[in-house]
């Protein structure tokens, strides 16, 4: 409605010159909202650090809030690893990472970081003596040397952050990385010469939103790599994995007929059934799960409908919840004896843990678990990851388990 003065002067004046007052009043109106939009929408554009939005393009804003679907159209990385920056890129060197690369050129292994040396990670006296839990499991444990199957080509991929490389990324790459066909961290800096690779995600960077930055590195993968490797693993940066007894699981006839010959989606890990319910049941994500390539396939093609939006830190239940809207279900990777290949705590902790006598389900883990065994029978003698393993431990599994003492 006009001002009041305005129609009180249209009174006085006439029903002409009251229209008259009302026509101008309306085309100054329309001129100030054109002046507005002409001078406003440039300006955004200048200062906003978006991209410009295409179809099916992702629009970052600052490192956070990525539009649930990305362009499938950008060069393969896996043909070009350094052809072109990736879709959530925010600066020139989150260019596409070249997975191959620590595999072909190893680094040797120091002992030089985590706060060790050789001469403590190899120490046979004290708490790191035949009394020490740690030395008793891993020394049940052997190493497959053995050729591998052409199905195992093995992409591996942790979750961490940048204020954390200095702490852990030497004695992962040192350690089991270098040995994995592919490796990545997915984290919130780019640094080649330590595999980091920034891959920002909706939300905040922080522990309650690992479901998003666990689904951005999942849409990397995806789309840079899914052509080049026939398995993707990921976890967190304190699992360990012995990577050979992986990919000699990877290509056991077992694996093998349970894929299909890799046409049938397969979702490996520990498997944890929530408040000891076998239809809830998910792969834990502190000893790291893994996908085939139709299962990557399949868990990418529910991103634009599961957990969009979604907040959390339980990032390996999402994944089951939306792996199972397609019938995709966790496998039961025990071995014949029942045993455990994904651990998910340190070696010495499983081999000392006992359940509860009077109230077993009163302990989560025993409630979560299906069969669970102590002692030296709770780990397979082919057992495949470690959870909790900080750099310093990283060195000693090494040391002990490759008879590097």
């Amino acid at each position: 409605m006009p001002p009041r003065s305005l129609l009180s002067q249209g009174k006085r004046l006439g029903r002409s010159k009251r229209d008259g007052g009302l026509f101008q009043v309306k085309v100054t109106g329309i001129l100030i909202c054109l002046l507005v939009v002409w001078v406003c929408v440039p300006l955004w554009y200048l200062i906003s650090p978006s991209t410009t939005k295409e179809p099916g393009v992702a629009v970052l804003r600052g490192n956070a809030d990525v539009a649930p679907r990305i362009d499938r159209g950008h060069e393969n990385a896996a043909l070009h690893y350094a052809a072109a920056a990736h879709p959530y890129a925010t600066h020139r060197s989150a260019e596409v990472h070249d997975p191959t690369k620590l595999h072909l050129n190893p680094p040797e292994l120091k002992f030089e970081h985590g706060g060790t040396n050789k001469e403590h990670a190899c120490r046979l006296g004290g708490s790191h003596g035949l009394g020490d839990a740690d030395y008793k499991m891993l020394d049940e444990i052997s190493i497959y040397n053995g050729e591998f199957h052409p199905s195992t080509k093995l992409m591996c991929t942790i979750y961490t952050y940048d204020k954390q490389h200095e702490k852990v990324m030497p004695a992962l790459r040192e350690t089991w990385a270098k040995r994995c066909d592919g490796f990545m961290a997915s984290s919130t800096l780019t640094d080649e010469s330590l595999s980091t690779v920034n891959i920002p995600h909706k939300g905040p960077e922080e522990y309650n939103n690992i479901w998003q930055k666990v689904k951005s590195t999942w849409q990397y993968l995806h789309d840079n790599y899914i052509d080049e490797f026939e398995w993707f693993f990921i976890g967190g940066d304190d699992v360990y994995m012995l990577v050979e007894n992986m990919k000699m699981y990877l290509g056991s006839e077992e694996i093998r007929a349970l894929t299909e010959d890799g046409t049938k989606p397969v979702y490996l890990g520990r498997r944890f059934f929530r408040d000891g319910l076998e239809e809830r049941q998910f792969n834990a994500g502190g000893p790291g799960y893994l996908l085939n390539r139709a299962g990557l396939k399949t868990l990418v093609g529910t991103f634009d409908h599961c957990g969009v939006d979604l907040k959390g830190f339980w990032e390996d239940v999402q994944v089951a919840q939306c792996l199972k809207g397609e019938g995709i279900h966790p496998y039961d990777t025990r071995d014949k004896e029942g045993r455990e290949r994904f651990l998910p705590f340190l070696a010495g902790h499983h081999y000392t843990y006992m359940a509860p006598k009077k109230n077993p389900l009163s302990d989560w883990y025993v409630k979560y678990s299906i069969g669970l065994k102590e002692g030296v029978d709770c780990c397979s003698q082919s057992s495949i990851t470690f959870h909790y393993v900080k750099p310093k431990m990283m060195y000693r599994y090494d040391a002990l388990l490759y008879n590097l003492c």
